[in-house]
């Protein structure tokens, strides 16, 4: 039971009360809420660019994904991060080997590039192309809201809490008065 439980009941009855509080939300509270989520998974993934595989991973990934939307909107996330990932890895040909699979082996490390680049390739498709609420704010709003609380996340010692507060906040604020 313990804290998958804990955790899973949590999401859910947390994801009911939002559901329910959406209708009292202004327009732009909305906007500002849709960016949260972006900001997250971003500053996460920053903070995951340890190794030059998953750094390249997670670049092309955010290239590739708008780029292929121009060619497949409904695939271009999957397309994109196995693009990017399999080029982070640069040795496709090479990770089907007869390795068992391990945290070292070559196979895995392949599937974390792909996991990597597809994420960035969703979380830039979101910024870049949004659907809902957030398409109704300025691009050029988004990437300030993204870039600041980006470089909030890298000065404040890699804390998640307040560039996520603070990515609802701002872009509340600038799409309403600007």
């Amino acid at each position: 039971i313990g804290i998958g439980t804990g955790t899973w009941s949590v999401a859910i009855v947390s994801t009911i009360i939002g559901f329910l509080a959406s209708d009292y939300l202004n327009k732009d509270m909305m906007i500002g809420l849709a960016i949260v989520n972006p900001v997250y998974f971003t500053c996460m993934m920053i903070g995951a660019m340890k190794s030059l595989q998953i750094s390249l991973s997670i670049i092309l990934g955010a290239i590739l994904g708008p780029a292929f939307f121009f060619i497949t909107p409904e695939w271009s996330i999957l397309f994109g991060g196995v693009s990017a990932g399999t080029i982070a890895y640069s040795r496709f040909l090479g990770v089907v080997s007869s390795e068992k699979i391990k945290e070292t082996s070559k196979i895995f490390k392949w599937f974390n590039c792909i996991a990597y680049s597809v994420l960035a390739a969703l979380i830039a498709r979101m910024v870049v192309f949004p659907a809902g609420e957030l398409a109704e704010s300025s691009i050029f709003i988004r990437f300030f809201v993204l870039t600041l609380c980006v470089l909030m996340f890298l000065f404040t010692k890699k804390n998640l809490v307040y560039p996520t507060i603070l990515s609802a906040i701002l872009l509340s604020l600038l799409n309403s008065y600007l």
